[in-house]
This record gives C-alpha cells, structure tokens and sequence, in this order.
C-alpha cells in the first residue's frame, strides 16, 4: 500500500511571512511603551525663556525651552517624582485610552493636533475622492495620448505632474502603479527603466522635499512647532519650482 504525504503549497507558505503591521496599530504600541517609560523614567522640566526677533520689519517675541535649564522634579521629601499615566483619566487627565481623542482635540485651529487633523481630513478626503474616480489615472493616459509626436514634451511635462503630486498631496509610493503602466511606452521611446522611475517616483520625492502644503509633512511639522499652518508657502513654492 503506498501513501502519499501533503506537501504545503506555496501559496499557504507565502500567507505565513510577516507582514509589517497597520499604521494604527503601531500607534498604539507607541503609546504602550510610552506610558511604561513614565514608571521608568522621572519627571522632570526645562525653564522658559523670551526670544525677540524681526519677521519682516516687525518685531516679535517668543516663548522658548532653554536647553541647559533641565532638571528633575522633586518632592517635599526630596524623592524623584513619577508622573505615572493609568488606563484611564478624568477631569483632561493624562491616560493610556485617553490618547486617540485627545490627540485629535488638542491644540487650536491655528496649530498643534486639531488643526492639523482636520487639515489633512479636508485634504486627503478629498484627494481620495480624485483617486477613487480615476481622475489621475485617466489624466496620465491622456497625456501619453496626447504627446504623440511630441515626445520632448512627454517627459517634462510627466516630470512636472508627479512632482506636484507630491508637493500638494505627498505622493509617494502611488507612484510605483504609474511607473507599471508608462514603463512600456518609455521603452519604445527609447528610454530605460531607471528614466521611468526618475519621471515617476523621484519627481514625487523632489516634490515631498519642497513641498508648501503636504499635510503629512509640512502642516504637521508646523502644527508641532507651533507657527501657523502652509506659513512660509511663497518662499516653498519658488523652491519647488526651482527643484527641477
């Protein structure tokens, strides 16, 4: 009698490889080892300071950190003080669960949390419905179509295109489905796989680079810094269209 042994198909193998884990998830293990560190580590606090500078003739004052002022917080009998956060908080207390709404809350409209949330709500909902519709896709098509007999303008203008994308909207890895598809049509214009990939993804990166209104860089680095959220966006525009 023979018997026959099952073989794992490959497919069932390739399930089992790990896989990088969703962003909100790896939100949360932040914020879980975020709060371990406070039983670790002891509080502690920077002294402030007043800083005056000119903005265009004006003058202006604000409030800094002193970075050589630190010091640990002590209490009255001299111990180290652990500002220990729970599971949960009342009263704008600080807790472990208490973190995904107050991260969207805090702050003002002008910066911080809130601001920036809704800003990259607005934005990203409604370039998500751009990309739902195939407006892009289609307007890359067009364009191929259209630079028939004029194939000095195709990359440039294609170059142009994804580098906006990625200075308005941080475009990035969408841009590796783009590449797949005009791949071809570079090939036959004499072109390699390397010119596809600088037209396409490298375009989006010089764009994310200067870009003057990327929710996912510009708006949150200036709602953490506190100035006023797409500031400075004519000195970036120049930079963006100098870049190329």
């Amino acid at each position: 009698m023979s018997h026959t042994h099952a073989q794992p198909s490959e497919s069932a193998a390739a399930s089992k490889t790990w896989q990088m884990p969703d962003t909100l998830i790896l939100i949360f293990i932040v914020g879980i080892l975020a709060a371990i560190l406070t039983y670790l580590i002891p509080a502690g606090h920077f002294d402030s300071q007043q800083v005056t500078y000119m903005v265009d003739g004006a003058e202006k004052t604000r409030t800094v950190i002193d970075p050589s002022s630190f010091s640990y917080a002590i209490d009255e009998s001299g111990e180290l003080v652990y500002n220990k956060v729970g599971l949960f908080a009342s009263g704008g207390g600080i807790g472990l669960m208490n973190f995904p709404f107050e991260g969207l809350v805090s702050g003002s409209k002008w910066g911080s949390a809130i601001g920036v949330i809704m800003f990259m709500l607005v934005i990203g909902g409604a370039f998500g419905v751009v990309m739902r519709t195939g407006t892009i896709d289609n307007g890359i098509l067009r364009l191929i179509d259209k630079t028939k007999g004029n194939e000095a303008l195709f990359i440039p203008v294609l170059f142009l295109l994804f580098s906006l994308g990625g200075a308005v909207f941080g475009m990035g890895e969408e841009a590796v489905a783009f590449a797949i598809i005009i791949a071809p049509l570079m090939v036959r214009l004499g072109y390699d796989g390397i010119t596809t990939v600088m037209v396409t993804y490298v375009a989006t990166q010089i764009g994310f680079a200067t870009s003057w209104m990327n929710p996912f860089s510009v708006a949150i680095a200036q709602g953490i810094a506190g100035i006023p959220v797409l500031s400075g966006m004519t000195i970036r525009m120049g930079l963006w269209a100098a870049s190329p």
